[in-house]
């Protein structure tokens, strides 16, 4: 894929990435609440002031694998236990899904999270933009070579 642009964003990302993922070709770095982005308590419960919380947030850890593989870089790492936690509720189905079966509706890819996080948190629908152009890149770059894997495409 061609480099990425520069994305100029107030919000620290850090993704934490599953040793696995790397060998994955395609990696990418509800709760009866219509939110996008929700804030949850450590008990899993929204908090109530959702506004005051994710304002308050100065960046935020993404966590790139699969959904075995994300489950167990976080309960691997008790201090990943210890920060606020999000959930994303996205209105809209995966584009990643074009080319990898996601496990549920509401999954996206790493890009696609970090895509609306920023969308949401840093006040920059130009910055969702941007990143979901780049993964449309990706996608259009990948998909004949994942036809030929999957022997959709004859040579």
């Amino acid at each position: 894929m061609a480099s990425a642009e520069p994305i100029d964003n107030r919000l620290f990302v850090l993704i934490l990435q599953h040793p696995q993922e790397k060998k994955e070709a395609l990696a990418t770095a509800s709760l009866g609440d219509h939110r996008e982005v929700l804030g949850l308590d450590r008990r899993g419960e929204p908090v109530a002031d959702q506004e005051a919380m994710l304002r308050g947030l100065d960046g935020v850890v993404v966590l790139d694998g699969t959904w075995k593989e994300a489950k167990t870089l976080w309960w691997r790492n008790p201090w990943l236990l210890k920060l606020r936690r999000l959930v994303l509720n996205p209105r809209h189905k995966s584009r990643y899904a074009r080319i990898r079966r996601e496990p549920r509706r509401e999954a996206l890819s790493t890009l696609e999270a970090v895509a609306l996080l920023l969308k949401h948190l840093d006040g920059g629908p130009e910055i969702e933009a941007r990143l979901l152009r780049a993964l449309d890149r990706l996608i259009a770059e990948a998909r004949p070579s994942r036809q030929l894997e999957e022997g959709r495409v004859s040579r």
